[in-house]
């Protein structure tokens, strides 16, 4: 091993040492949590800053040096970088922040052992010391100013009260313990859900009643703030926000043609809305269950590796299992992709997570099932766990790129389009209305937080204001109200990461067209060098693929 990767061994160790739930998402068997207090969060950029000052004296023997060198040095000031803007005093959205993983940690822990079990009662007792801390610096962030904006906080505190409703996930707790074959836990696991409800509940409360009257009624964060996020989400500097903007709405114009062209070949006429209404309301256009539909997913992701193998992508031993989760309901709905744990024990897996819903209409789904599944998520991230030899640890557990990872997805949606795959009109519709959310993200996510002008459209769009961003999502990419006003107001609580799908496509689309006027050009090298990396940021995956 050289020095460069025993020191990233050891950084990894020492990171996970100050974020069990960091370790858990990697895939690590840990419990308890991290400290979100301010003293926690200072510890943390502490040795951010240190470990950064000593890379510099570190030798470098390879490329693979040279590669990790540069991941932890972007991770590290990054670190560095958000605490000193006190993004930390800050941390509360719809979306992903210490209110969700309270949460949703519970779904990447091993509940199908009984040391699992033991785990997850440990993180269920230590509830209170976890939501103190977190609260300390969200009263740290009242003090000096430095808040989520109103909306945020109303709508972390209601996801809260529906966990710890009896029928929320906490009070199904113990029933899945028996489930899960450990009744002997029963009374272990129902006494910690006791101790994690009245916390959390207790969270909820004082979000309610006391962070939401002294929060900022504003969404829009500015440029300066946007301009973070940008570095945060898509590792790149420079991006010209502005002219991302405009671009954006030139893809929502050209899907939208797009989609009138397909929609004919559903309805009489082309009509989008009836296209749509059709697609979601025909029985036979949907599967009825979730086990007929986590079969109707496994099968045409079993299908698109097997026919793509070898031709257009790589694809190692290990990667070949890819399973298909149906999660019980509770926490936020959708599909999203688990990465396998690093020794492959736990198999990458794309978790749907329906709440009660039982019939799929399938047109969406299956451009769905190859961002989230194969060749989308599980082939970058499953092989950026598989380059164990190649990548440091730091590399494949800590790190990750939404800008190169989104991009990469949504990328693999497109490709997918262009080798066939959408074999029925319905599922073409499918593909371009979820390209087509990408693009209404750009311009929505962009407009809203800078404060943009619309420039003149067809969609009866005229201002950036919560509603009208609403009416966008449900009259052009055609979801439905809930989810239209869950969106927009994730993008608000997240400034930029919304825009890492459709610019971190466009970033692989534009290197696709650079890459084959080289003589090395074939798909599936072009797709070895994009995954083969591991997760980087936009920046320096250009100067991988093309060197």
């Amino acid at each position: 091993m050289t020095a460069v990767f025993d020191f990233a061994d050891r950084l990894t160790d020492e990171w996970f040492a100050l974020s069990p739930v960091g370790a858990t998402l990697a895939g690590e068997p840990a419990a308890g949590w991290d400290d979100w207090s301010p003293a926690g969060r200072a510890h943390a950029a502490g040795l951010a800053a240190e470990r950064l000052d000593e890379l510099g004296g570190l030798p470098l023997e390879s490329r693979w040096d040279e590669l990790a060198v540069a991941v932890m040095e972007d991770e590290l000031s990054l670190v560095v970088e958000l605490f000193e803007a006190r993004a930390h005093l800050r941390d509360l959205n719809s979306i992903w922040s210490p209110v969700q993983m309270l949460r949703d940690i519970y779904d990447y822990m091993d509940l199908g052992s009984e040391e699992g079990w033991h785990r997850a009662i440990d993180r269920l007792r230590t509830t209170p010391e976890a939501v103190d801390g977190y609260r300390n610096s969200l009263e740290s962030g009242i003090e000096q100013g430095v808040m989520a904006a109103r909306r945020q906080a109303h709508a972390a505190s209601k996801e809260l009260r529906t966990h710890v409703d009896e029928s929320g996930f906490f009070g199904m707790l113990a029933a899945r313990a028996v489930e899960a074959g450990f009744p002997n836990l029963v009374g272990e696991v129902a006494s910690a859900v006791v101790v994690a409800v009245e916390s959390l509940g207790g969270l909820a409360e004082w979000l309610e009643s006391e962070y939401a009257p002294a929060a900022p009624v504003p969404d829009a964060v500015g440029i300066d703030e946007y301009r973070l996020n940008v570095r945060r989400y898509l590792r790149t500097s420079g991006l010209d926000l502005v002219g991302t903007y405009e671009w954006g709405w030139s893809e929502v114009h050209r899907l939208w043609e797009r989609m009138g062209e397909v929609a004919g070949q559903i309805t009489d006429g082309g009509d989008i809305a009836e296209a749509f209404r059709v697609l979601k309301t025909d029985p036979d256009r949907a599967a009825h269950g979730t086990e007929a539909f986590a079969d109707f997913i496994s099968k045409r992701l079993d299908d698109a590796q097997r026919r793509l193998a070898g031709s257009h992508f790589e694809i190692p031993e290990p990667l070949e299992r890819l399973d298909v989760v149906v999660a019980p309901p509770g926490g936020s709905l959708g599909a999203e992709y688990r990465s396998p744990s690093d020794d492959f024990s736990r198999a990458g897996a794309v978790v749907y997570h329906p709440g009660h819903k039982t019939v799929f209409p399938l047109y969406d789904e299956v451009s769905t099932a190859y961002h989230e599944g194969f060749p989308g998520h599980h082939l970058q991230s499953a092989m950026q766990v598989y380059l164990g030899d190649d990548l440091s640890r730091f590399h494949r557990l800590v790190v990750w790129s939404s800008g190169y990872g989104e991009g990469w997805a949504l990328y693999a949606e497109h490709l997918m389009g262009e080798l066939g795959f959408y074999d029925k009109a319905d599922y073409e519709l499918g593909l371009l209305a979820n390209q087509m959310l990408r693009a209404c993200r750009v311009v929505i996510d962009i407009g809203s937080h800078l404060g943009l002008d619309v420039p003149a459209n067809d969609f009866g769009i005229d201002r950036w204001e919560f509603d009208q961003s609403v009416k966008m999502l449900e009259e052009v990419a055609f979801l439905e109200s809930d989810y239209a006003r869950s969106e927009v107001t994730r993008y608000l609580g997240w400034p930029a990461q919304a825009i890492s799908y459709k610019v971190g496509e466009k970033t692989i689309l534009d290197l696709r067209d650079e890459a084959r006027a080289q003589d090395w050009y074939t798909d599936r090298e072009f797709h070895r060098r994009v995954v083969g990396h591991g997760s980087v940021g936009l920046d320096l995956l250009r100067d991988l693929v093309l060197d």
